[in-house]
């Protein structure tokens, strides 16, 4: 079986008072906005089998990507740290898999437990990026940002040379004023997953003349439901607070 785990749920000083005020991996998590799917599992082996393969989805609460995109600290964890490089520090560094081999009920031969750590690299989102950066990054592709350069961009008051409007935005509002006009209680209908990664994947991509020229994919449904998920990631509203 395995298990996956924050290792800083090791490292929590103990309380005299109440163990059980220590946060599990799960809440540690959740409380920098990554969510794990299963956290844990058992680890398929058939006959002479050597390699097994381990499934999990992990997902950015909306709240808080716009942290990632700035390499903000968030709860008090370095959510990036430019000063390390473009990769940063990554809080999933901190995410360890326990892998248990043998049977937990052998008292003679107990079971094994490896410790197998995973790493991942933070790739720039527009979900979750200020406005005025997506503005001003024209056909800058995404893989080509840096946080020097995004904070740069998000430093400016000028505007003039790029677009008030985002393309991605853009892109979106054209799409449902085209297509889902006479469509009814458009934004109370959920939208088809598997269609709206597909439409948050084209939006994240380096294409700027792709999305001019070709049409999101999908149902309209699921165009409404990325607009509310871009909407809900911004750091700030789409119409200014002044």
């Amino acid at each position: 079986m395995y298990q996956i785990k924050d290792s800083r749920e090791e490292l929590q000083a103990p309380t005299s008072t109440n163990q059980k005020t220590r946060l599990s991996s799960k809440k540690l998590l959740e409380e920098i906005g990554i969510f794990i799917t299963p956290t844990q599992g058992v680890i398929p082996c058939k006959g002479d089998q050597t390699l097994s393969t381990v499934q999990f989805q992990l997902t950015i609460d909306t709240k808080v990507v716009s942290k990632y995109n700035m390499g903000e600290s968030y709860c008090g964890v370095q959510v990036f740290n430019p000063l390390l490089g473009v990769d940063g520090k990554n809080p999933l560094d901190s995410i360890i898999l326990l892998v248990q081999l043998g049977d937990q009920n052998d008292v003679e031969r107990p079971p094994a437990v490896h410790y197998i750590t995973m790493s991942a690299r933070w790739h720039f989102s527009v979900f979750g990026m200020p406005r005025k950066v997506l503005c001003l990054k024209g056909k800058t592709p995404l893989a080509e940002l840096t946080y020097e350069l995004v904070s740069d961009m998000n430093s400016k008051s000028d505007e003039s040379r790029g677009r008030f409007i985002p393309m991605e935005l853009w892109k979106i509002m054209d799409e449902i004023f085209n297509r889902g006009m006479k469509e009814d209680a458009l934004f109370l209908r959920q939208g088809v997953q598997a269609e709206t990664e597909n439409i948050i994947r084209m939006l994240d991509s380096d294409s700027i003349e792709a999305l001019q020229s070709e049409e999101l994919p999908g149902e309209v449904k699921s165009i409404a439901e990325v607009l509310l998920l871009f909407l809900n990631s911004m750091p700030e509203p789409i119409i200014p607070y002044s």
